[in-house]
């Protein structure tokens, strides 16, 4: 019986000494579980339009979200944080009556151009490109002065004539500029400003083939005769004639022509190259109508400008004889290409 009862006492002695411990185990588990609840981010930056989801990880319980500054971020019931405007707010998670922070910072959209500054000729065009971090990313584009520098839509930029411009580029409320400085063009050689030498060799592709010609030799007054002369053609009918051009001086002008190709059909004519009746001022923007032509009528006829034909492939000397009035120094003559744009040549004496 005494056994019986020693049995007992010691049962319920360790009965008694489990239940103590068990509540000090239960509270380790519930104090390890807590510290592993935690927020997504404790520090973040937003662009005022966008948004950011913050969550809490390690409980399921009910979380009451809340802004220390509505005006600057706001945040719905499921963590859902929405940029307002510049500045800082904290974000509050509470889960009973503990806290967890997220500090914010909301800052304003920006715009950059791959560009802020470039100079183009006119009739050139530039493309400019935008970027921006905010909500939209349309871009809105504008010219101070279309008539100098126009843009579109998408960002190209039209160089329309000299002077300069700024082309801005908008989106989210923000703006970035570029300067844009337009020069003049390079006027190409034939062109009326600045004309061709054809001392230098020309070539042309009009209607019917490609012509090559230079300008080897201009002579004047006396050496323009003994030339001639020696030619033989020049004669007391020929003298008798420049008696009859006062106030003028007999030059000569001798070329090198090639028909380079083409001229199957129509052969290259010495007038396609110059013709006296058709000469402008040496700046290229006034008809001459006092410049009389001497035609060769001897051995050399075949190579005078009215009378010289070649076809594809053959070249020849020519020649052109003026009665030039004495204050002419310099005229001009327009050639059309197969496009039937004007090609200048200027011509200096």
């Amino acid at each position: 019986m005494k056994r019986l009862c020693k049995i007992i006492a010691l049962s319920m002695a360790l009965f008694v000494g489990c239940a103590f411990t068990v509540p000090a185990a239960t509270g380790t588990l519930e104090s390890h579980a807590a510290s592993k609840v935690k927020i997504s981010k404790k520090k973040a930056t937003i662009v005022k339009g966008k948004t950011l989801q913050l969550k809490m990880k390690g409980t399921k319980k009910k979380v009451k979200w809340t802004s220390s500054k509505k005006k600057v971020a706001t945040v719905n019931k499921k963590g859902k944080v929405t940029a307002k405007k510049a500045g800082k707010t904290v974000i509050t998670a509470k889960i009973g009556n503990k806290k967890y922070k997220c500090k914010i910072t909301v800052k304003n959209p920006t715009v950059n151009l791959n560009k802020t500054k470039v100079t183009a000729k006119t009739g050139a065009s530039i493309k400019l490109k935008a970027t921006t971090n905010g909500k939209s990313k349309r871009i809105k584009w504008k010219s101070s002065n279309s008539k100098i520098a126009s843009v579109t839509s998408k960002g190209i930029v039209y160089a329309n004539r000299v002077g300069t411009a700024t082309i801005t580029a908008t989106a989210n409320g923000v703006s970035a500029r570029c300067k844009v400085t337009v020069t003049a063009a390079v006027d190409p050689v034939g062109s009326r400003t600045n004309p061709a030498n054809p001392r230098n060799g020309v070539t042309v592709q009009d209607t019917f083939g490609t012509m090559y010609f230079k300008l080897t030799s201009v002579l004047r007054g006396e050496n323009a005769i003994n030339k001639l002369n020696a030619m033989g053609e020049w004669g007391e009918y020929d003298q008798e004639e420049y008696n009859e051009h006062p106030g003028t001086t007999l030059t000569l002008f001798i070329y090198d022509v090639k028909a380079v190709s083409g001229y199957n059909t129509y052969p290259l004519s010495g007038s396609d190259i110059i013709h006296p009746m058709n000469l402008y001022n040496g700046s290229c923007n006034a008809t001459i109508n006092a410049i009389d032509a001497k035609y060769l009528n001897n051995g050399y006829e075949s190579k005078d400008r009215a009378l010289l034909e070649l076809y594809g492939g053959a070249s020849s000397d020519m020649y052109m004889a003026l009665y030039v009035p004495n204050n002419i120094t310099s005229f001009s003559n327009v050639i059309y290409d197969n496009n039937f744009n004007p090609y200048w040549v200027k011509y200096s004496f």
